[in-house]
Formats: C-alpha cells, structure tokens, sequence
C-alpha cells in the first residue's frame, strides 16, 4: 500500500531493548492463562475484548498521537530547532518525549536511540514498547514487530496502570501487524470491532478499505468507505481514499471530485495532494501535477510517495537532473520504497544510460521488503536484459 495509505494513521518509531523471543499466535490472541495479580490489574483478555470507549482528544489532535498528520513544515522547523537544544534526556518521560518529536520530523535512528535509552531506564514503559514496535511495522520489518508487541501484552498483563485508550491504540497496532503479515482475517476482525467501538475512528476503516483494495476487491472497499462519509463528517482521509477507489476503478472525474473535496476539508493534506497530482500526470496534465507535488512536500516534507511522483513527472517534463535528484532524496528518504528505487533504476537505465547502477538498483527492488510482487517480476525482467546487453557488448 502506497499513496493510499499515506492518508492512514499508520505508527512509526523503532528497535528496544529486549531480548528476542518467539511471537506466536497464541501469545498475541485473545485467551491468556496468566491471571494479573491484582483486580486492577488488566488481564491480556481486555487487550481484545470490545470496549465502549471515547478516544481522548490529544489522542486526535495532538501530532505527537499515532492518529494525526505529519507536522507542516513550518512545525517541523520549530521541532528541529527545539530538538537541537532538547535538554530532558534523564527520564523516560523526557526520552519519550523526545523519541515521538525525532519520529515526527523524520529522524528514525535517532528516535530508535531515544526509545532504547527510556526502555533502559524504564524497562515496562508500555507506550514506548508500542510506539517502537509502530516504528519496525512501518520499516516493515514484522517479525520484531509482533516481538515487541508480545512485551507489549506481557507488561500489560501486570501493571496497574493501562488505560483503555492505550489498549485501544495497542488492537489498532495488532491489527496493522496482522495485515502486514497477511493475515488479513485476523487484522478485519480488530478493525472491525474497532469501527463498532468507536464508529468515527476514521484510521480503522481507511486500513479495512485498504487492504480490500490490496486484495482488487474495490466494491468492497467503496462500501468501508461510504460507510465511514456517512458516520464521520467532512473528513480528508476519507474523502481522500474514496477519490483513490475511484481512480483505480479508471473513474477519474470522480476520483478529482473526491481528491477536491478532500482538499477543501484540509488544503495541505498531502495524501490528497499527492493522489491528485498522480490523476493529473495520469491525464498529461504536468504544471498541474507538479503545482500539486510541490504543495504535498511543503505540507509533509517527509513524504517519499510526494517526492517519488515529482520525479517521475518531473522525467516527463524532460527534467532529468531533477527527476534523478528527486528520485534519489526519495530513497534517500524512505530506504523501503520500493518504487522510489524502481523509478531510479529505470531513469539510470534508459536515461542516463547507466546500467552498472540500474542492475544494482533493480536487484535492491527485489531485495526490499515493501516490493509488491508484480514491481519485483518487473525489476527482474528489467536486470535480466541489461545483464544481457552487457555480456552481448562485451
């Protein structure tokens, strides 16, 4: 999932302290044979059991939360310039705080030395096992995913002090790992029971449509959707993922109705921005397209999938140079970007005629973990005719 998924609430931080240790199945679901010690404790059954809950409001509004966009450009100044002078590294409160400010602005391998130093001076700090364990599900690296997930529950099972909006946000992590995991039966039912909690949780129907459209069943994803404009009023994201159904199904003036209408609710939601522009390169429309890429980066300046698509529209425009910067900054980016490295590897193959680089790019296609199987077969086809071109000249 792409573009699309730049509209959802998926988490991101990174690595801790633990030692490795085996996730199965039965560690993660809904039955645990430990009793808490105490009556106020929680029991691993209350991670997944249906709970009548209100997301609190800073859980919504507040970008440090796993459910708001990234920070604007203008914030993302302000939080690097108050990084560099950060001075609360003692406590996992501070370190906490500093690893979701470090996350925010793109700065991954420093969040991950900040989650390790609270995780060692605070070894069941459950909000930053979490928080790390949405940082190696974005890497898309699962397997530690469901180990820290696993330490996750084990800390929940014995301490006094869990709320529900956290078991809340740990269902919504669990079910994206199963999805990543593919398995998807296990991941809609969560979000499913999500969705009956708390029906305006717009993250957990855009996940559910989601991973419908993975699966080409687009009808049922409209339905998530449609369901979703009705509940949640006037909503970007959901806007922005029924425009992006739409374009899939080769609709593409209602897909720029909806992007538009997305677009009205929040004039910098970059996922729009993007999808939007990708309609208008689609349509050969590319000052409009370009217009649209440029204003999702200075939204999200974090964005490979914005920085991507500049550099493929930026190739059509005859911009090489910028099309083989921007295409780079976007590996530069998001290592995991399968297609960022695709685009480069066909730019430094037929462009600027460079097949040593382009094999090594093509062969890291295959090598990514976020590589879809139709982008891999490509990325072979492509290095196996260099490769014979190259053994023909020589």
């Amino acid at each position: 999932m792409k573009t699309l998924l730049s509209g959802i609430a998926v988490l991101i931080l990174l690595t801790g302290c633990f030692a490795s240790k085996d996730a199965s199945d039965e560690d993660l679901d809904i039955k645990s044979d430990k009793k808490p010690t105490s009556e106020k404790k929680i029991s691993y059954d209350d991670l997944t059991k249906p709970t009548k809950i209100e997301i609190p409001q800073d859980a919504v509004t507040n970008w440090q939360s796993f459910f708001k966009s990234p920070p604007t450009s203008a914030q993302k100044n302000l939080l690097e310039q108050k990084l560099k002078k950060w001075s609360d590294n003692d406590t996992p409160e501070g370190l906490l705080a500093r690893a979701r400010s470090e996350t925010a602005v793109g700065q991954h391998g420093s969040a991950e030395i900040s989650f390790r130093k609270a995780l060692r001076l605070n070894s069941e700090n459950h909000e930053a096992m979490l928080e790390l364990a949405g940082l190696y599900l974005k890497k898309g690296e699962i397997s530690t995913t469901f180990e820290l997930l696993a330490q996750v529950r084990e800390v929940t099972t014995t301490s006094e002090d869990i709320s529900k909006a956290f078991i809340f946000k740990y269902r919504y992590v669990l079910s994206l790992a199963y999805l990543a995991r593919g398995e998807r039966e296990k991941g809609h039912n969560i979000l499913s029971a999500l969705i009956g909690e708390v029906k305006d949780f717009a993250p957990a129907y855009t996940a559910l449509a989601s991973s419908y459209i993975e699966l080409d069943r687009l009808n049922v994803a409209e339905f998530v959707m449609k369901r979703a404009a009705d509940r949640i009023k006037d909503n970007a994201s959901v806007f922005n993922l029924l425009g992006y159904i739409h374009q899939r199904g080769r609709q593409g003036d209602a897909a720029r109705r909806w992007f538009d209408k997305a677009l009205v609710v929040d004039p910098n939601y970059a996922p729009a921005l993007v999808n939007r522009g990708n309609l208008y390169a689609q349509q050969f429309e590319l000052s409009h397209a370009e217009k649209d890429l440029l204003a999702a980066l200075s939204a999200d300046p974090s964005s490979s999938d914005a920085m991507v698509s500049l550099g493929v529209v930026q190739k059509r425009q005859g911009n090489i140079t910028g099309a083989r910067a921007s295409l780079s900054k976007a590996v530069e980016m998001n290592p995991n970007n399968a297609f960022a490295r695709f685009n480069l590897a066909v730019l430094m193959a037929k462009e600027l005629k460079q097949p040593t680089d382009a094999i090594r790019l093509f062969n890291e296609v295959i090598q990514t973990s976020g590589a879809t199987r139709e982008l891999t077969n490509m990325a072979k086809t492509y290095m196996a005719d260099l490769q014979r071109d190259q053994i023909s000249t020589n």
